[in-house]
C-alpha cells in the first residue's frame, strides 16, 4: 500500500510542479499577446472600413447600371 501511495505522491508532486510553472508563466503569455491582439484589431477595423467603401461603390455602380437599363428600355 505504501508503494502505491509513493507512486501517486510522486505523480502529484510532478503534476503540481508543472501546474505551478504554467501558472507562473500565464501572465507573461497574456500580456505578451496583448500587443499583437491590438494590432490585429486595428487591421480588422481597416478591413471593415475598406469593405464598407467597397459595398458603397458597388451599390452606386448597381444604381448606375439599373438607370442605364431603364433608360435603354430593358
Amino acid at each position: 500500500m505504501a508503494e502505491v501511495l509513493g507512486g501517486l505522491g510522486l505523480f502529484w508532486i510532478i503534476f503540481l510542479v508543472a501546474l505551478g510553472v504554467l501558472w507562473f508563466l500565464l501572465p507573461f503569455a497574456v500580456f505578451g499577446i496583448k500587443g499583437r491582439l491590438d494590432a490585429q484589431i486595428a487591421e480588422q477595423e481597416k478591413t471593415n472600413q475598406l469593405l464598407i467603401k467597397l459595398i458603397e461603390s458597388t451599390d452606386r455602380f448597381n444604381h448606375v447600371v439599373k438607370e442605364d437599363r431603364y433608360n435603354r428600355g430593358e
